[in-house]
Protein backbone atom coordinates (compact mmCIF):
# COMPACT_ATOMS: atom_id res chain seq x y z
CA UNK A 1 0.00 0.00 0.00
CA UNK A 2 1.60 3.25 -1.13
CA UNK A 3 -0.83 5.70 0.42
CA UNK A 4 -3.75 5.95 2.84
CA UNK A 5 -6.18 8.68 3.76
CA UNK A 6 -6.21 10.19 7.23
CA UNK A 7 -7.60 13.20 9.05
CA UNK A 8 -5.34 16.02 10.23
CA UNK A 9 -6.62 17.63 13.43
CA UNK A 10 -5.17 20.96 14.56
CA UNK A 11 -4.82 20.81 18.33
CA UNK A 12 -3.09 24.00 19.41
CA UNK A 13 0.26 24.59 17.74
CA UNK A 14 0.51 20.98 16.53
CA UNK A 15 -1.45 18.65 14.31
CA UNK A 16 -2.33 15.06 15.05
CA UNK A 17 -3.42 12.40 12.61
CA UNK A 18 -6.19 9.86 12.98
CA UNK A 19 -7.35 7.12 10.67
CA UNK A 20 -9.93 7.98 8.04
CA UNK A 21 -12.56 5.67 9.56
CA UNK A 22 -11.91 6.84 13.15
CA UNK A 23 -13.54 10.26 12.79
CA UNK A 24 -17.16 9.93 13.89
CA UNK A 25 -18.54 13.47 14.13
CA UNK A 26 -17.55 17.14 14.30
CA UNK A 27 -19.47 19.26 16.83
CA UNK A 28 -19.66 23.04 17.22
CA UNK A 29 -19.86 24.32 20.81
CA UNK A 30 -21.15 21.05 22.28
CA UNK A 31 -22.40 20.58 25.82
CA UNK A 32 -19.53 19.84 28.20
CA UNK A 33 -18.97 19.39 31.92
CA UNK A 34 -15.87 20.57 33.79
CA UNK A 35 -13.97 18.19 36.03
CA UNK A 36 -12.23 19.48 39.16
CA UNK A 37 -9.38 16.98 38.85
CA UNK A 38 -7.83 14.80 36.20
CA UNK A 39 -4.95 14.85 33.75
CA UNK A 40 -4.06 18.39 32.68
CA UNK A 41 -5.24 17.85 29.12
CA UNK A 42 -8.49 16.12 30.08
CA UNK A 43 -10.54 17.98 32.67
CA UNK A 44 -13.79 18.03 30.74
CA UNK A 45 -16.49 15.58 29.74
CA UNK A 46 -18.33 15.80 26.46
CA UNK A 47 -22.07 15.13 26.57
CA UNK A 48 -22.69 13.16 23.39
CA UNK A 49 -25.66 10.97 22.43
CA UNK A 50 -26.54 10.22 26.04
CA UNK A 51 -22.92 9.41 26.96
CA UNK A 52 -20.19 11.25 28.83
CA UNK A 53 -16.92 11.05 26.90
CA UNK A 54 -13.46 12.16 27.99
CA UNK A 55 -12.73 15.46 26.25
CA UNK A 56 -9.09 16.31 25.59
CA UNK A 57 -7.51 19.69 25.05
CA UNK A 58 -3.90 19.49 23.98
CA UNK A 59 -3.11 23.20 24.20
CA UNK A 60 -3.42 24.59 27.75
CA UNK A 61 -5.77 27.54 28.08
CA UNK A 62 -7.21 27.22 24.58
CA UNK A 63 -10.99 26.86 24.49
CA UNK A 64 -11.54 25.73 20.88
CA UNK A 65 -15.21 25.69 19.93
CA UNK A 66 -14.96 22.67 17.66
CA UNK A 67 -14.87 19.13 19.04
CA UNK A 68 -14.14 15.98 17.07
CA UNK A 69 -15.59 12.68 18.28
CA UNK A 70 -13.19 9.84 17.57
CA UNK A 71 -13.56 6.07 17.77
CA UNK A 72 -10.42 5.41 19.80
CA UNK A 73 -10.45 1.61 19.59
CA UNK A 74 -12.77 -1.33 19.09
CA UNK A 75 -13.46 -3.22 22.30
CA UNK A 76 -13.25 -6.99 22.59
CA UNK A 77 -17.04 -7.09 22.39
CA UNK A 78 -16.99 -5.15 19.10
CA UNK A 79 -18.15 -1.86 20.65
CA UNK A 80 -16.08 1.23 20.02
CA UNK A 81 -14.74 3.45 22.76
CA UNK A 82 -15.12 7.11 21.91
CA UNK A 83 -13.24 10.22 22.95
CA UNK A 84 -13.63 13.91 22.16
CA UNK A 85 -10.80 16.24 21.20
CA UNK A 86 -10.98 20.04 20.97
CA UNK A 87 -9.65 21.29 17.63
CA UNK A 88 -8.90 24.78 16.29
CA UNK A 89 -10.14 24.18 12.73
CA UNK A 90 -12.29 21.62 10.94
CA UNK A 91 -10.42 18.38 10.15
CA UNK A 92 -8.52 18.16 6.85
CA UNK A 93 -8.61 14.98 4.81
CA UNK A 94 -5.03 14.25 3.78
CA UNK A 95 -3.14 11.51 1.96
CA UNK A 96 -0.26 9.84 3.80
CA UNK A 97 2.34 8.29 1.54
CA UNK A 98 4.69 5.40 2.23
CA UNK A 99 8.08 6.51 3.50
CA UNK A 100 6.84 9.74 5.09
CA UNK A 101 7.77 8.65 8.65
CA UNK A 102 9.63 11.23 10.72
CA UNK A 103 10.57 12.11 14.29
CA UNK A 104 8.16 14.26 16.33
CA UNK A 105 9.15 17.89 17.01
CA UNK A 106 11.57 18.38 19.94
CA UNK A 107 8.99 20.29 22.01
CA UNK A 108 6.12 17.93 21.30
CA UNK A 109 3.72 17.66 24.27
CA UNK A 110 2.64 14.01 24.06
CA UNK A 111 4.61 11.42 26.01
CA UNK A 112 6.52 9.23 23.54
CA UNK A 113 4.95 6.12 25.07
CA UNK A 114 1.57 7.38 23.77
CA UNK A 115 2.81 8.07 20.26
CA UNK A 116 2.10 5.42 17.61
CA UNK A 117 3.84 7.19 14.72
CA UNK A 118 4.81 10.51 13.22
CA UNK A 119 4.82 11.43 9.54
CA UNK A 120 5.54 14.43 7.34
CA UNK A 121 2.80 16.07 5.32
CA UNK A 122 3.65 19.23 3.37
CA UNK A 123 6.69 19.88 5.62
CA UNK A 124 4.64 19.50 8.81
CA UNK A 125 5.29 16.71 11.32
CA UNK A 126 1.96 15.11 12.22
CA UNK A 127 1.83 12.82 15.24
CA UNK A 128 -0.43 9.80 15.52
CA UNK A 129 -1.24 9.43 19.23
CA UNK A 130 -2.52 6.31 20.95
CA UNK A 131 -5.78 7.89 22.10
CA UNK A 132 -6.91 4.86 24.07
CA UNK A 133 -3.72 5.13 26.16
CA UNK A 134 -3.90 8.93 26.49
CA UNK A 135 -7.48 8.72 27.73
CA UNK A 136 -6.88 5.50 29.73
CA UNK A 137 -9.59 3.47 28.02
CA UNK A 138 -7.78 0.22 28.71
CA UNK A 139 -8.41 -1.40 32.11
CA UNK A 140 -5.56 -0.91 34.58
Amino acid sequence: MNEVQAWRLRVGQYSIGIGHSDLVEVLVEPETRSLPIGPQGCRELLVWRGLYLPLGRFEPGEKAKLVVVIAARAGADGRADYVGVRVRKPPDLITVTAGSDCEPPQDFRFPKKHLLACFKHQDEAIAVPDLSALFCLEPA
